[in-house]
């Protein structure tokens, strides 16, 4: 079968101290799917002192989409 490479989206290397996994590519992947490469990281997921109410609309334009990337990580397949 060879040397491990990935294994359930993580990339899996070995150096002289042991292993090293990285989720790096699985990331990027599910960015790309989603068309958010360009996104710029946020240290908080939303403004401080935000106020929640409740709204009756459907949140996502599309939930086939929010519940594709949800899902990922359970039924990724490693390329």
């Amino acid at each position: 079968m060879g040397t491990l490479k990935y294994f359930l989206g993580l990339k899996v290397a070995r150096g002289h101290v042991g292993l090293f996994l990285s989720q790096q590519k699985y990331t990027l992947d599910i960015l790309l799917k989603m068309d958010m490469l360009g996104s710029k990281p946020s240290s908080f997921p939303m403004e401080p002192q935000h106020k929640l109410s409740y709204d009756a609309d459907d949140p996502s334009p599309d939930p086939v989409v929010h519940r594709r990337l949800v899902g990922r990580p359970i039924y990724h397949k490693n390329h």
